[in-house]
């Protein structure tokens, strides 16, 4: 599992401060650009990448492989220095799960902020999922969006064909790797709902666990979402005892439109400028 934007070959990070990113569960992560702006340059920005559906297919994979991947990555690249931790959509449960285990490690945490990180208990479509794409194909339209249109169309189109595995996709792709990688190799968007469907639906029972006896972050925690998912500050209390939330325009598929990402940035710069000294 390689970074998304390693530093140079053979370069470490030497910076006082940098900062990890964990994308959601696409893999993809805003562009390392909003994150730059928002410290406005003082710190180097590393984004995480995850393995991929073949390495959720192996047999035995679990969610700690995955933490225990990502701290080895941080340790690789960034031996040294304060760390900030920024996570986006499910990035925000890994960015609690990695900060406990750098900590545990005796690594500086400066702080560590999920952006629109609500909880789930199962890999199942979230009530009103057919209003919100329908919303989002309408916004496309009337926007004259048609590229981002027919890539959501095909989107939901994988999606709906790998939720009908149910139960069953884990193992069939633990069974049928062969037959999986010439499949996926037609084209990134089946790749990319493969790794995503695979991905959630591994860690959804994990991510439930957290909360049953929630280990608190000591470190500073800031939560920030939109005003859909505000009944989820209770549970990030518990995990986060001293968590300060952020609410902010848009929902999990419109902050970060346009409309709504200069906010964003500007909330996201306020939260992590006491983390990140100025030189």
């Amino acid at each position: 599992m390689a970074p998304e934007n390693p530093f140079p070959p053979g370069r470490v990070s030497s910076a006082t401060t940098t900062m990890i990113v964990l994308p959601g569960a696409s893999g993809k992560a805003p562009r390392a650009s909003f994150f730059e702006a928002a410290s406005d340059g003082r710190c180097p920005v590393l984004t995480m990448t995850y393995p991929g559906w073949r390495r959720y297919a192996e047999a035995g994979f679990a969610p700690p492989a995955l933490i225990d991947d990502l701290a080895a990555k941080v340790t690789e690249f960034v031996p040294s220095g304060r760390l900030v931790i920024a996570g986006v959509s499910i990035g925000g449960h890994f960015g609690y799960a990695l900060a406990l285990r750098l900590e545990a490690m005796a690594r500086e945490l400066a702080g560590v902020c999920a952006i629109d990180t609500f909880m789930i208990d199962s890999a199942s479509p979230s009530v009103g999922w057919q209003r919100r794409a329908w919303e989002q194909a309408r916004k496309m339209f009337s926007e004259r969006r048609f590229r981002d249109l027919l890539r959501l169309i095909h989107s939901k189109f994988w999606r709906a064909a790998m939720r009908a595995g149910g139960a069953r996709l884990p193992g069939l792709l633990e069974r049928y790797t062969v037959l999986g990688a010439s499949v996926a190799g037609e084209g990134s968007m089946f790749e990319e709902e493969l790794s995503m469907r695979s991905l959630i639906r591994l860690v959804a029972p994990w991510v439930a666990s957290l909360d049953v006896d929630p280990i608190p972050l000591t470190v500073p925690f800031a939560l920030i979402r939109g005003a859909s998912t505000a009944l989820d500050d209770v549970a990030w209390r518990r995990r986060c005892p001293h968590a300060v939330v952020h609410e902010v325009a848009g929902d999990h598929f419109t902050m970060w439109d346009a409309e709504n990402i200069d906010a964003l940035r500007r909330t996201f710069s306020d939260v992590i400028n006491p983390w990140v000294p100025r030189s």
